[in-house]
């Protein structure tokens, strides 16, 4: 097996075929579940912060604190299901039996967590939501993982891929609008507690039905089984010395920190810092709408630039744009809507070309190893993300609670110049390490 410093010099070019060809139909089936599970993801990220601390008032600290003690959890699960599923030898292949197991297993974890049993104190409140944390984590892993790594294997073809996982991130970013929209009427419910169940138990049952109907109507290719990684803690060895997929889940990881920090804050900005309670569902529209527009413009800019240069790109429009918002004060509504869009359109490229450029690397994989590892690799991808998540809500948690936030209340100079630092501070951070990693890839052959 080749070391890290012969891996180090080979390039990513493409594979395959000369020209892409994927049926739109295989793209269709595959990016169906994606839209239940951005619904999904999109509410607990937007709004779970606020619902924790505002209507539950768990301590902004505690929240982040369980988030991050799932981490823990999930450099367990991840790697063990990207291996498993990477070694699966069933009549319905590789990755498809996990699909029909998270079909039942996340419905029940997402709402679980929005319904802790009334009258709890708040240390019964933290138990509750730690456990549920835990189990919805773990069902995301058994549907992320392997559903991420057939999205990788469906094509041999570098292009094929970023369609692939661009009409995902499509299907997510609508269920997303779903979201949002929730998001308004249960901002302006006067029983907020009451308006979110309904629309958790809908969300619940559609992202299952989505799931099982997407994992029914597609195939997997039949000559990656049994070409999985024979040792699981080799398999993991082989993704982290790879030095192309460090660099690209290290980019990942600290760009999805900056953005979901900003996505959980917004319910917060919007009505302390903005002076616009109940705006936070117009500014997300206004992200996702640039977001949803820019998508095919990514995949073309990747082809004809490389994926290396469009993210690149996207990730220095993302540092203009969030060094700008740390200026936020009251009567702003009006910039932030315009800088949403153009923030949203710019973020749409890491959610194109990131995972296709992943595929790629199992290519390079493969040619050195003999092994078809998308398990693994796309183990280590989620992971990045969840982990990413999870560091969110650590850090903003804690900078809430440094700062003196004090929810449903008139905030000091302290907890808005708190505010404004995790809103805007911390992406543009993480914007900067993207492009400092990003330099290491070689360019990727357009």
């Amino acid at each position: 097996m080749a070391g890290a410093g012969t891996r180090a010099a080979v390039e990513i070019r493409p594979a395959g075929p000369a020209e892409p060809g994927l049926a739109r139909g295989v793209i269709a089936s595959y990016s169906l579940p994606s839209l239940g599970i951005g619904a999904m993801v999109g509410l607990v990220m937007i709004y779970f912060l606020k619902f924790a601390t505002d209507v539950l008032l768990v301590a902004p600290a505690a929240v982040g604190a369980l988030f991050g003690a799932a981490r823990l959890w999930d450099a367990v699960s991840d790697p063990l299901a990207g291996h498993w599923s990477d070694r699966t030898d069933h009549r319905l292949g590789r990755r498809r039996p996990w699909l029909f197991a998270s079909a039942l297993l996340l419905p029940l974890g997402f709402l679980a967590l929005w319904a802790p049993p009334a009258g709890m104190g708040e240390f019964g409140l933290v138990v509750w939501l730690t456990s549920w944390v835990f189990f919805l984590h773990t069902a995301l892993t058994v549907f992320g993982v392997p559903h991420r790594a057939l999205g990788a294997e469906l094509s041999p073809h570098p292009h094929d891929r970023t369609r692939v996982f661009a009409a995902s991130s499509f299907a997510a970013h609508l269920g997303g609008v779903v979201a949002i929209a929730s998001v308004a009427h249960i901002e302006r419910a006067s029983d907020p507690r009451a308006a979110l169940l309904p629309i958790a138990v809908g969300v619940a049952l559609a992202t299952g039905a989505l799931i099982a109907a997407g994992a029914t109507w597609i195939s997997e290719p039949r000559h990656h089984r049994g070409r999985g990684g024979a040792s699981l803690r080799l398999a993991f060895r082989d993704v982290w010395r790879h030095p192309h997929a460090r660099a690209v889940l290290v980019a990942r990881f600290v760009q999805e920190i900056g953005l979901a920090s900003t996505l959980s804050l917004l319910p917060f900005a919007s009505e302390y810092v903005l002076g616009t309670p109940g705006w936070t569902a117009f500014y997300l529209a206004s992200a996702v709408t640039g977001l949803l527009l820019a998508i095919p413009l990514w995949v073309r800019l990747a082809r004809r630039l490389g994926k290396r240069e469009a993210w690149m790109l996207s990730a220095a429009i993302n540092l203009v744009l969030f060094a700008g918002f740390f200026t936020l004060s009251q009567g702003d509504g009006a910039i932030v809507l315009v800088g949403s869009f153009f923030a949203g359109a710019a973020g749409a490229c890491s959610g194109v070309v990131a995972p296709s450029l992943l595929a790629d690397v199992v290519d390079v994989d493969e040619a050195m190893t003999g092994e078809r590892k998308e398990g693994a690799y796309f183990a280590a991808w989620t992971f990045a993300e969840k982990s990413a998540i999870g560091v969110k809500f650590l850090v903003v948690g804690a900078i809430l609670q440094l700062s003196g936030f004090e929810p449903n209340a008139e905030q000091t100079q302290t907890a808005l110049f708190g505010l404004r630092v995790a809103i805007a501070g911390v992406p543009c951070l993480g914007m900067l390490m993207v492009l400092g990693l990003l330099r290491q890839l070689p360019r990727i052959e357009p």
